[in-house]
């Protein structure tokens, strides 16, 4: 895709990063901490219906794009996700798309 101009960076999405922490009942939950909020660029590529596990399963997946930040750079993780809309993402790939404009592009998957 072209570069994303700042004009359509027009929604609200939220870094976090996840952990799992012990619980009272000798489990784990997680522990979700915000990295940073910004303005981005979303756009859904794919939303379908799944019956492969036997049972009808969502899979919506999304290209985000934002500007650089320097968190962003040293706190991304294979546990980093992404909130836009009430939708929890994993980070399927990422990568610095604009090197003179800073501008990341992520492939995203929504999260059940």
């Amino acid at each position: 895709m072209a570069i994303v101009e700042i004009g359509k960076m027009d929604k609200r999405v939220t870094f976090q990063t996840v952990t799992a922490v012990d619980n009272d009942a000798l489990g784990e939950e997680e522990s979700k901490v915000d990295l940073l909020t910004t303005w981005a660029h979303v756009k859904k590529i794919s939303g379908s219906k799944s019956f492969n596990s036997g049972y009808p399963m969502d899979v919506r997946r999304y290209d985000i794009w934002c500007y650089y930040r320097s968190s962003l750079n040293t706190d991304i993780k294979a546990s980093t996700r992404i909130v836009y809309d009430g939708m929890n993402f994993s980070i399927d790939d990422y990568e610095k798309e604009d090197e003179i404009k800073s501008i990341y592009h992520f492939e995203v998957s929504a999260i059940k």
